[in-house]
């Protein structure tokens, strides 16, 4: 399966994995180990935590995991999140094309908020692990789509981004 397949498929696991999430809220601890991932190792992978995702204007909080050396293309969502970073270091940009240069540096424990419809980038050095909390539904729009409703990310050099495109 190709990166772009696998991103592919990621974007239909984000409306199966709110259903699995859409419980009610429980007090306690919950744990990334205790999470069901799906999409592809090393690549991106997202779980529900709560909420669906996919719902319109109800709350939901979501992981998501970027492999080392992944960008996500630039995008933009309909509404408002806010994400913690957990684990790695998560590059974070705004614009209509990767520029590793100018992006944000955040390590564990940055918290960052992404305006309604600002256009933006993620990626991963190292595994980098992010919480989202938003309010559905998440639909993500590509700023050059290739084709309707596409989205997938594309490896780069973590030594050496070069902000490519596929």
């Amino acid at each position: 399966m190709s990166l772009r397949t696998g991103v592919l498929a990621l974007t239909m696991s984000l409306a199966l994995c709110g259903a699995a999430g859409s419980q009610a809220p429980t007090f306690g601890r919950i744990g990334l180990d205790t999470l069901k991932w799906s999409g592809r190792p090393g690549g991106v992978q997202i779980a529900a935590i709560e909420g669906d995702a996919m719902a319109a204007d109800r709350p939901y909080t979501i992981a998501l995991r970027i492999g080392n050396g992944i960008w996500i293309q630039p995008h933009w969502h309909p509404k408002t999140q806010h994400l913690v970073v957990v684990e790695g270091t998560l590059l974070l940009g705004n614009g209509d094309a990767i520029d590793s240069a100018s992006a944000l540096v955040l390590p564990p424990g940055n918290v960052a908020a992404i305006p309604a419809e600002a256009h933006h980038y993620e990626g991963g050095r190292g595994q980098t692990t992010i919480i989202l909390h938003g309010i559905g539904p998440m639909t993500t729009t590509l700023v050059r789509p290739r084709g309707a409703g596409e989205t997938f990310s594309v490896p780069f050099d973590a030594a050496a981004p070069r902000g490519i495109r596929d």
